[in-house]
């Protein structure tokens, strides 16, 4: 299975999200929590989701497949995630990955998707939070990629989120 992000954006959401979760743990459950992309579709109100981490089906169609399936995978996501490159290193290290260049070239193909089909790129980071009241900012600049991104996340006790982006 693939990994993806979540964020309720308002109570129905946050009550979508649960039921994304009950199913995941009960009717898809097979050795772990999963859900078909087709629920995720269905409770999708007040939700927003992002492609993830290196583990995404995106990330992967990046190093392995064709701008326009590509494309396609990147339409089911509302945002996405770019994360420093030092969260990437331990696929090089493995062999999953040929090189750094071969890494860069990936990432310059997804945020090249990702504009052309106008989805909000963010900087995140590999980050699992067990708290619900936080505020990060996350500052991403790399000179190989062009790129410069400014992300910052407000999550309230209510479960708001409220993203800023700024695109330097």
């Amino acid at each position: 299975p693939y990994h993806m992000t979540a964020l309720a954006l308002n109570k129905e959401g946050l009550k979508n999200m649960f039921k994304i979760v009950s199913e995941a743990n009960t009717t898809y459950f097979h050795d772990g929590s999963r859900i078909p992309k087709e629920r995720l579709e269905y409770y999708r109100k007040g939700l927003l989701y992002g492609t993830s981490c290196y583990r995404s089906d995106v990330f992967e169609a990046a190093l392995n497949s064709s701008d326009e399936k590509l494309e396609q995978l990147l339409e089911f996501y509302d945002y996405v995630e770019i994360q420093p490159f030092q969260d990437y290193y331990h696929l090089i290290d493995r062999g999953q990955i040929e090189s750094e260049e071969n890494l860069i070239i990936s990432i310059k193909r997804l945020i090249t998707a990702a504009k052309k089909l106008n989805k909000l790129i963010v900087g995140t980071g590999d980050v699992h939070l067990k708290r619900i009241k936080f505020i990060e900012m996350f500052l991403y600049h790399n000179p190989k990629l062009g790129l410069d991104i400014v992300l910052i996340l407000y999550v309230t006790e209510k479960i708001h989120v409220h993203l800023h982006h700024l695109n330097i």
